[in-house]
């Protein structure tokens, strides 16, 4: 599973990255996933990536549940923000989870899909063994139903509750590169 965490994590990366260069100059500082790479020695596999230093704290869980007393805090909300703006981007398909770190860097992210599967191309799960799938984006998009003032600034529509048995299937891929891709049956879109 550690190809699938790192492909999360890179892939979760590439997210924030855009979502950078799309917020505006009065967002200040944004969130940002620390890039992390695949160590492969004879059978030995592992994931390294930076050490992150100073007090360790989660804000979202894999499952989409929002730690409270944290979501109000200036960093707490652009956390939610950047999910909330992935969520919306990819049209309620594709959520940024298991948001923790140190400050604003991010680590350790979980990606949920609303297939968990990929039945087309791969026979194989969407990002791994974390990815919680409905239950997460569910979850969160029943917990995240106030925007807060950085969701605002960023013009983001406010979220309704969805269900497990009421949402359009469409694809969500991810090449070796770690290049996410959302089809629907109108659109594609890369990041």
């Amino acid at each position: 599973m550690t190809k699938k965490e790192v492909q999360s994590q890179m892939a979760a990366r590439m997210l924030s990255l855009n979502f950078e260069k799309q917020v505006p100059a009065t967002f200040g500082e944004t969130p940002s996933v620390i890039p992390c790479s695949l160590l492969v020695h004879d059978s030995n596999v592992c994931m390294i990536e930076e050490k992150l230093k100073g007090q360790f704290v989660k804000y979202v869980n894999n499952d989409g549940h929002i730690n409270k007393t944290l979501a109000i805090t200036d960093n707490g909300k652009k956390f939610l923000a950047f999910c909330h703006y992935v969520f919306e981007h990819f049209k309620f398909k594709l959520l940024v989870t298991n948001l923790q770190g140190v400050g604003l860097n991010l680590t350790d992210i979980a990606l949920a899909t609303w297939e968990v599967m990929d039945t087309d191309l791969y026979q194989d799960l969407y990002f791994g063994c974390d990815n919680m799938s409905k239950t997460g984006i569910v979850t969160f998009s029943k917990e995240h139903n106030l925007c807060n003032s950085y969701c605002l600034l960023l013009n983001l529509k406010g979220i309704e509750p969805l269900e497990e048995e009421k949402h359009d299937d469409h694809n969500i891929t991810v090449d070796e590169d770690s290049k996410v891709s959302f089809r629907s049956p109108d659109k594609v879109v890369m990041i």
